[in-house]
C-alpha cells in the first residue's frame, strides 16, 4: 500500500512535468505572445510550482526559480524536508493586472511535523513575476518562510 501512495504522486508529478516541457517548447517554437504573460499561464505556474513543492518534488519546483535565488531555494528545501510535511494547498486569490509582469498570489496550506503530527494551517502570500529572459513565470517570493517559522502546535 506504501508503495502504491509514493507511485501516484510520482506519476502525477512527470506528467506534470511532461505537459510543462510541452508548453515550454511550444512557447519557443511560435515566440511569447502577449496572452502567455496572462492570468491563465501564470495561474498554470502557481499551481505547477506549489503542486510541486508539496509533493516534495523540489526539481520540478525549481524550474520557477530564478538563477539567483537558487541557493535560498535549496536550503529552504533542506529545511523543509527535515522538518514540515504539507497535506494541502490551495490557491485562495491571485491578484494579477492585466498586461502586468507581476502578480501576488495568497495562499491556504495545511501541514505537519513528523515530531508533533498535529494537523496546522496557515494563509500566506507568493510574489511572482515575468522574466522576459526566461519567458515565463518565476517565484519571487515563495512565502514559505511562513509555515518554518511558525512554532508547533499554534
Amino acid at each position: 500500500m506504501s508503495e502504491r501512495k509514493k507511485t501516484i504522486p510520482t506519476i502525477l508529478s512527470a506528467l506534470l512535468c511532461l505537459m510543462m516541457a510541452a508548453a515550454a517548447v511550444s512557447c519557443t517554437t511560435l515566440g511569447i505572445t502577449k496572452d502567455e504573460k496572462g492570468k491563465e499561464v501564470l495561474t498554470s505556474s502557481i499551481e505547477a510550482y506549489n503542486h510541486a513543492f508539496r509533493w516534495e518534488d523540489y526539481t520540478a519546483a525549481a524550474v520557477f526559480v530564478p538563477s539567483g535565488k537558487k541557493e535560498q531555494f535549496w536550503k529552504e528545501v533542506d529545511y523543509f524536508k527535515k522538518k514540515i510535511k504539507i497535506i494541502d494547498i490551495r490557491i485562495r486569490d491571485i491578484d494579477h493586472v492585466e498586461d502586468s509582469t507581476t502578480a501576488t498570489v495568497v495562499l491556504h496550506a495545511q501541514y505537519y511535523r513528523p515530531e508533533s503530527p498535529t494537523l496546522e494551517t496557515v494563509t500566506f502570500s507568493q510574489k511572482w513575476f515575468f522574466s522576459e529572459k526566461e519567458k515565463g513565470w518565476q517565484i519571487g517570493q515563495s512565502g514559505y518562510q511562513e509555515i518554518s517559522k511558525q512554532p508547533s502546535g499554534m
